[in-house]
């Protein structure tokens, strides 16, 4: 049905009475026709159109549709009201509830920390190095993993100073108490990530994509749209892997919706181990696939079933608990199989050419 000149939607108001015929521009729009019988490509009716196109048909009158456009405008603007609101209500909870856990986590970390640098300093009789000591102990914490290598270097460097700390005695104390400290570190931001991951999946809906690398490439994307969209936009020729910045969580059932926008060259999406990062694209061991060169299922081509220019979505449904999967090409069932059991599966992309793009949008099936 063409647009009638001089129609502006508007979420306020709807006037239908101030619109021109599409058919008699100097004609008001009286009406909509809705007879079932009607094989006219027009139904906007205005005074001429119901004794000529429309002549005996069923229609309905403009102020009638104005008053239902109306009463239902009122009832879509409250539930989204009440919805906004149940939402912002999620959002604070959550947010709340890992503030709570990391707290907790750094105040562990800072009772570990202090008693090794207070055990690290028995050993030294500098009291210059002390004083290097208490300054590192009073910029703590580190705030990435970065951060704390640099505070273990420095602190090794003191240990590698023999005159002040009593080698004979235990010259592998130091290295011991960090490499402790470093996995322990390690195993809590772990622990802190896969709590954030079980309470992410009361945000309906979320996915955000990692700007984690592999290797020595770098980061090739743009992330747009709360960064669920991923875009290549540098380093065309090279493909590299962009993965979920959370993994999906054993037991669980999931609904991947890729929407992709693919231009040319190399095009993957699915989803894999986060250890098979190097291959660079998704069609290696522990990886699951849907590509521009066919459907890869842990480094095999199993089925010349390609990504093509004309589709619009790929959707993967991940059940680990049964631990299989099945893939749709724009609502179409393609192809079913096993994946593994042991496997922490993370959903990824990877892209040869520029401006070829992905957004995932990612649901847990309950």
């Amino acid at each position: 049905m063409n647009a009638p000149p001089g129609l502006t939607p508007n979420e306020s108001q709807l006037k239908l009475n101030n619109i021109n015929c599409y058919i008699h521009p100097n004609n008001q729009i009286v009406g909509i026709c809705n007879d079932k019988n009607c094989k006219n490509e027009d139904k906007y009716m205005c005074i001429d159109c119901m004794f000529e196109s429309h002549s005996g048909h069923v229609g309905i009158k403009s102020n009638v549709i104005e008053d239902l456009y109306k009463q239902n405008l009122n009832i879509y603007s409250e539930q989204n009201k009440i919805l906004n609101e149940e939402y912002l209500k999620l959002e604070k909870n959550f947010k709340s509830k890992i503030d709570v856990i990391k707290n907790k986590i750094n105040e562990h970390l800072e009772k570990l920390y202090k008693s090794i640098l207070d055990e690290i300093k028995i050993k030294v009789n500098n009291i210059n190095n002390c004083e290097k000591i208490n300054e590192i102990k009073n910029n703590y914490p580190p705030k990435s993993k970065e951060e704390l290598n640099k505070i273990i270097e420095v602190l090794l460097k003191l240990y590698n100073n023999k005159e002040n700390i009593n080698y004979q005695k235990d010259n592998l104390l130091i290295e011991n108490i960090f490499s402790d400290y470093n996995a322990i570190f390690q195993e809590k931001m772990e622990n802190l990530e896969n709590i954030i991951s079980k309470l992410t999946k009361f945000k309906l809906d979320h996915f955000e994509w990692s700007i984690h690398t592999y290797g020595n490439y770098g980061f090739y994307y743009k992330l747009d749209e709360n960064n669920s969209k991923v875009t290549k936009i540098s380093d065309g020729g090279t493909i590299t892997i962009c993965r979920g910045i959370i993994p999906l969580h054993k037991g669980n059932k999931y609904k991947l919706d890729y929407d992709i926008n693919y231009i040319n060259g190399d095009f993957d999406v699915g989803f894999g181990d986060d250890k098979e990062g190097r291959m660079d694209w998704l069609r290696g061991n522990n990886l699951y696939s849907i590509t521009s060169n066919g459907i890869y299922i842990n480094g095999i081509n199993i089925l010349e079933h390609k990504i093509k220019k004309e589709n619009k979505k790929i959707t993967f449904i991940i059940d680990l608990k049964l631990n299989n999967s099945e893939i749709f090409i724009d609502g179409q069932n393609i192809y079913n199989f096993n994946i593994k059991s042991d496997i922490l599966y993370y959903p990824m992309i990877a892209i040869r050419e520029l401006n070829n793009s992905v957004k995932l949008n990612l649901t847990e099936i309950i």
